[in-house]
């Protein structure tokens, strides 16, 4: 019940975009102030002065609980002093984990659902190393092999220290890059959201100000056509030249976007009742049906100024 949308920029720069909506077990969802972006950046003090390092967002779609567990799997398995951490800390080497950090949360669910009872975890069942039947060893590595995680989907977006942004995708246990394409969207309003951005022919050179309005336009496309998208819209910026691990976009310029949005939908509905009346008029047929805007306007009508006058009563007439 979202989508996501991560898209590069002026190729060292990553914009994302996202709704809020939360998706719990047995598919309830609802709508904090919590944002759906786990950050992996962090500063560290070099010779007196503050440096930041590992510029790295994760944003998540699917069940939010096994979502999470998966994304702090990956979080610990790159921390500094992990021995899986990748030196120099760069995004092809997170992504490569993830399939491992995957694994690690599935066994964990697998063992709480089939072999909780059993003196014998899923790797010794795997490898022989149990004393259980034979039959039941069968009977448990076949539902173990059988075994699935809700369905979850990751997009894993980094700066480089050469400062080249990267995008990665993953779905269930595969992962994949997305850097020739230059966006990766996730959720349920992902095929919606990608028509956006295809239309929008998106190369990941484009201008941070195209970024802008071409993710925002295709999260709020998503959320108006699949209807279960959530309404809040969540927007961070990582880059090369700043001062942060990420740079949330502020609310207002949300809002000021959004106004844009609707004042190029309103002059759109214009030019194509234009063009349909020109066609009408050039090969006839039935009176045309006008383009009319269904979307919610960001700025609310002003209240009238005078209340409207009471109807009038009804003249009376005599009887026949």
């Amino acid at each position: 019940m979202t989508v996501c949308v991560a898209a590069i920029c002026e190729l060292t720069r990553v914009l994302c975009v996202s709704d809020r909506m939360l998706t719990m077990f047995d598919d309830w969802s609802y709508e904090p102030s919590t944002s759906k972006v786990f950050q992996f950046g962090r500063t560290e003090i070099v010779d007196g002065k503050q440096v930041v390092s590992d510029r790295m967002l994760v944003m998540y779609a699917g069940q939010s609980g096994t979502a999470i567990e998966i994304v702090r799997e990956l979080h610990r398995m790159v921390a500094p002093g992990s021995p899986l951490r990748p030196e120099p800390f760069v995004t092809e080497d997170v992504a490569r984990l993830y399939p491992i950090a995957y694994g690690r949360v599935r066994d964990r669910h697998a063992y709480d659902d089939i072999l909780a009872p059993d003196p014998v975890t899923p790797e010794e069942l795997r490898q022989g190393r149990h004393s259980l039947a034979p039959e039941v060893a069968k009977d448990r590595l076949r539902r173990l092999q059988r075994f699935r995680l809700p369905d979850v989907a990751l997009i894993i977006a980094g700066i480089d220290p050469d400062g080249m942004a990267h995008l990665w995708q993953t779905h269930a246990a595969r992962v994949w890059c997305t850097d020739t394409e230059g966006f990766a969207v996730i959720g349920t309003g992902a095929y919606h959201a990608i028509s956006r951005m295809m239309i929008a022919k998106w190369s990941p050179r484009m201008s941070r100000a195209e970024a802008l309005l071409h993710a925002y336009e295709a999260k709020k496309e998503a959320d108006e056509i699949v209807g279960t998208v959530g309404g809040e819209t969540d927007m961070q910026m990582i880059a090369a030249d700043t001062m942060a691990h990420f740079s949330p976009v502020l609310l207002d310029l949300v809002l000021a976007i959004d106004s844009k949005r609707e004042a190029w939908i309103a002059a759109h509905n214009v030019a194509f009742n234009e063009a349909l009346a020109w066609t009408r008029a050039v090969f006839g047929g039935p009176e045309p049906r006008l383009v009319r805007s269904t979307r919610v306007s960001a700025t609310p009508p002003a209240p009238p100024t005078s209340p409207p006058a009471p109807p009038h009563p009804p003249e009376s007439r005599p009887d026949a």
